[in-house]
């Protein structure tokens, strides 16, 4: 789906990175996220949270896999 956003708005990059960031942020000063320092964001303890909360700021990911086969590779 394509983010529809106002001329002078927020672009779907700058809230695609900022609002993860903001909703860790606001779980670690709550308390709601033990881990502490430098952390990658494939540790289950972030992205589960962020990924549960961003639908409600409008931000949803869609996961598609498909297979190609070498001609369509060339193509």
């Amino acid at each position: 789906s394509v983010t529809k956003i106002s001329p002078f708005g927020d672009t779907a990059m700058s809230r695609a990175v900022a609002l993860p960031a903001a909703i860790a942020t606001r779980l670690i000063l709550e308390n709601q996220i033990a881990a502490r320092g430098v952390q990658l964001p494939t540790l289950r303890e972030l992205y589960k949270p962020i990924l549960e909360e961003l639908p409600l700021w409008d931000i949803e990911f869609e996961h598609r896999t498909s297979t190609l086969d070498a001609k369509e590779l060339r193509e």
